[in-house]
């Protein structure tokens, strides 16, 4: 009971956890809080419409404690432009939905990505 009351109490208190990528290794992930959630709404919506690749992308920039996606010597690696354009050129595209999808489960929402992304919508 104690440990809950300061989990509650801790404000800051986001869950991690590790996941395994078969081709790299070990990540280490995090909740996404309500603003970055918006932050990442917003970097995938253009007018009405929602991109799920930049979503998943946004997701896991914001999402990866470890690695860092907007790294200097990853993006100049990669030859990218920023974090969202890392995930994108080194992933692949099951990949970045496994992890994707386990960020927003840690964050609080089932496994149910195209429902995520309506309640995200509005």
């Amino acid at each position: 009971m104690d440990d809950l009351l300061r989990r509650l109490i801790d404000v800051d208190y986001k869950p991690e956890k590790d996941v395994n990528m078969t081709r790299f290794g070990v990540f280490r992930i995090c909740a996404l809080n309500d603003a970055e959630l918006s932050e990442v709404r917003e970097r995938a919506t253009f007018g009405k419409t929602t991109d799920i690749d930049v979503f998943r992308a946004a997701v896991i920039a914001k999402g990866c404690v470890f690695p860092a996606w907007d790294n200097a010597e990853l993006l100049a690696g990669l030859k990218a432009t920023d974090a969202i354009d890392a995930v994108t050129k080194r992933l692949l595209p099951g990949e970045r939905e496994m992890l994707a999808d386990s960020i927003m489960v840690l964050s609080g929402y089932g496994g149910d990505e195209a429902k995520v992304v309506d309640e995200l919508k509005n």
